[in-house]
């Protein structure tokens, strides 16, 4: 088996409103009349060509050997203020210092500082000489450190082989900045910028993974906020926010160890990482490939790491904590540190981003120990979790490096070491290597000789005071609280069959749910449009983080729906169907109207109730009949139809899924749904769901009764999901399992 570590290329863009934390601005001389930069050799500083072949046979041998891929070549320079570039004053007294740089035939650029500070009031930008992209402003708001004690700092990819930085002074600022250059990276393999997207995918991973936000996602909402692409100078990974014992929303991001692969000396000897930049929610924000939203943070600081579990421990306080920025809650993941195979469950997911596109989400239902040495695998036996992939269930690739393994209880239990390449198929099977959260938390295999140093092992930073062995097994996951002031609009009253539009003023990460009077429809930034179903009257809508609802939102659907008093829409012929009308709003007129819309056969029909709200019918022949109802309402004419099978004797099941409660088999009438639908050569996928969130079972075809065994599965309540394959939500049905 070929081992990969899964780290990659770059792909950091930055053009107008994306990009690291700055004020989003464009530059001062984009709008202001400002002369040309003078042509010398101090203000245009153009760097060597690459040998493009030499890079790509380097990049070849190093991804037969596992190591870190390139996307370009850092050119070493020493490019400062007194250096280089030139000043130019403006006619309102303030100053701009500029420099351009070339790199023959780059793709794309980007830097790395190795002494970078700015002074309060001044802003810095970066722009292609084309003025298509730029990036900024930065201001005093990135600086590590002080003036006495500076650090250095990297800014994002810009788009093209000619870049100029500006650096804007006020009249009233007279302290000068350090802008120190260290590193010129070309890239020489492209990257899809927004406004170049014409491919299906926003990015370049393989087309079997799998969208975070598709339904498969759904029971995974919460998690994906603790996610985050990790842009470290030429390479990328992925990790994730980490919860402690002390739920107090300290930003501790657990990473792989081989993530730190690549870097300077300097930089493994010392725990700042100010060049690290973090892109949170880079995701597409549907189901389909779409560009995506994204927010950075930069900066980090190295406090614990070890490569037997091939874990690194990240702290982005300060200028990198996520909940700096203004529009992002972040969650941070619980965890389990048992290591008992009974924690790695039968099941799990990954939320990652494969080469460093949007993020994904991949499952499994076969995580087993590692417990044999394999060739050419760096892995001690026992310290990681192999999990199989298989075909439909997405896959990993380079750039997922370091995204946590998740167990069906929501807790994470490894982060990913690497694994074979490619995706499952029907014919082929991969295997992907996490290292043990269990091994990580003592730094080694043996519990009572943890490691020595706090630098080596995690328990320390998660579970603060306590000891290994005292801290709790398990810690939940949470999002950052408290949210607060978080409130819906919309209206109260809806009629049924028409569409309404509720909006919140709260922050991503929030999930909407509503009560069964209401179906969600499609969800655009801070609104959610919905529309009345079969089921009326009072109802809500919620926002949600996790599990803990902030908001809520009171309506009623208006409009009748006719429903059978025994739950059947079956009956035998010559016996009595009673149906009730309920859901409607405050009715007009004298009462309600029945009918037999359409049928084989004559029937009768009585009725009784409030304004003749309940009938009672007994049909003469076998076959399909239309039962309708109609009253005059505050919305108008209201109708409502019902369609009843007479069958021979009795009846007694679903005219889809049957029977409920069910005892061993559940039958799944795909023949039904294909002809209410009017589709054909669909595939429907058909998952039962736990009350838990866990699938339990799983097929797809076109046609025909599906036959789910279920004699083995608990009492309980379950969901049915049928999915069509678009991107709508799935319909989904409740039923109970009573042996």
């Amino acid at each position: 088996m070929k081992f990969f570590f899964l780290t990659t290329m770059i792909l950091l863009f930055c053009y107008n409103g994306y990009g690291q934390i700055s004020t989003q601005e464009e530059p001062v001389s984009f709008r202001t009349n400002v002369p040309v930069l003078e042509k010398s050799g101090k203000n245009y500083k153009t760097l060597p060509s690459i040998d493009r072949i030499k890079l790509e046979l380097e990049d070849m041998e190093n991804d037969e050997k596992g190591l870190t891929s390139r996307f370009g070549y850092k050119h070493k320079v020493d490019f400062n203020m007194e250096n280089s570039g030139s000043w130019i004053s403006l006619p309102d007294g303030s100053k701009i210092w500029r420099l351009s740089i070339s790199c023959p035939d780059a793709l794309s650029m980007n830097l790395v500082y190795d002494k970078f500070w700015l002074p309060d009031g001044v802003k810095f930008f970066i722009f292609s000489n084309d003025r298509k992209h730029s990036i900024g402003a930065f201001t005093s708001a990135n600086n590590f450190g002080d003036r006495n004690d500076i650090h250095g700092f990297a800014t994002g990819l810009v788009y093209g082989d000619q870049i100029t930085l500006e650096y804007w002074v006020p009249d009233e600022v007279k302290e000068v900045g350090i802008i120190s250059i260290d590193y010129v990276v070309h890239g020489y393999r492209h990257i899809v910028l927004p406004e170049y997207f014409t491919r299906e995918g926003y990015g370049q991973s393989l087309p079997c993974n799998i969208n975070v936000n598709c339904f498969r996602g759904e029971f995974w909402q919460s998690e994906k906020n603790a996610v985050a692409l990790i842009v470290k100078g030429e390479n990328y990974c992925s990790g994730s926010l980490i919860n402690t014992t002390a739920n107090n929303y300290y930003p501790y991001f657990l990473t792989a160890d081989h993530c730190l692969e690549g870097m300077d000396a300097e930089i493994h000897n010392s725990p700042m990482l100010t060049n690290w930049v973090f892109y949170w929610q880079f995701e597409a924000p549907t189901c389909t490939n779409a560009v995506p939203v994204n927010k950075t943070t930069t900066g980090a600081k190295l406090i614990a790491n070890n490569d037997i579990s091939d874990f690194a421990l990240l702290d982005l306080s300060g200028q990198g904590n996520p909940r700096n920025l203004s529009s992002y809650i972040p969650y941070y993941l619980g965890w389990d540190r048992s290591g008992n195979t009974n924690a790695a469950s039968t099941s799990g997911v990954c939320i990652h981003h494969p080469f460093g596109d949007i993020k994904k989400i991949c499952f499994s239902d076969n995580v087993t120990n590692f417990a044999f040495a394999i060739p050419f695998v760096p892995i001690i036996p026992d310290t990681h979790w192999r999990v199989l992939m298989t075909n439909g269930n997405g896959t990993t690739e380079n750039g997922s490096s370091g995204s946590s393994w998740i167990n069906n209880s929501h807790r994470v239990i490894g982060q990913l070491h690497g694994g074979d390449y490619g995706c499952p198929n029907p014919n082929l099977s991969i295997y992907k290597d996490y290292g043990k959260f269990s091994v990580s938390w003592y730094g080694s295999l043996n519990p009572s000789s943890p490691a020595p140093s706090n630098k080596k092992r995690l328990y320390d930073w998660l579970a603060p005071g306590y000891t290994a062995t005292g801290a709790p097994l398990t810690t939940d996951g949470t999002f950052a609280w408290p949210i607060t002031g978080v409130s819906i609009s919309g209206p109260s009253i809806i009629c049924g069959g028409f569409s309404g539009t509720f909006t919140t003023n709260a922050l991503t990460g929030f999930t909407w749910s509503c009560s069964s009077t209401l179906s969600l429809s499609s969800t655009i930034g801070n609104s959610v449009q919905v529309y009345g179903n079969n089921l009326k009257g009072p109802g809500w809508v919620k926002i949600n983080y996790g599990t803990t609802v902030v908001a809520q939102h009171n309506y009623t659907v208006s409009g009748i729906t006719i429903t059978p008093q025994n739950g059947s829409t079956n009956v035998g012929v010559q016996e009595t169907f009673t149906a009730s009308v309920i859901g409607s709003s405050i009715p007009f007129g004298e009462g309600y109207d029945w009918d037999i819309q359409s049928g084989p056969g004559p029937c009768s029909i009585s009725t009784s109730g409030p304004n003749g709200s309940v009938a009672t019918i007994t049909f003469s022949q076998e076959g399909s009949y239309t039962v309708r109802a109609m009253i005059t309402t505050t919305c108008g004419t209201e109708i409502s139809g019902l369609t009843v099978y007479a069958r021979p004797g009795k009846g007694g099941i679903s005219s889809v899924f049957y029977p409920n409660p069910v005892n061993d088999i559940l039958y799944v009438d795909l023949d039904k749904i294909v002809k209410d639908q009017q589709k054909t050569a669909v595939i429907y996928d058909v998952l039962l769901y736990d009350s838990q969130s866990k699938m339990v079972r799983q097929t797809n075809a076109t046609n025909g009764v599906i036959q789910f065994n279920v004699s083995n599965l608990p009492d309980g309540i379950y969901f049915l999901h049928i999915h069509d394959g678009s991107p709508s939500k799935p319909e989904v049905h409740r039923f109970i399992i009573k042996h």
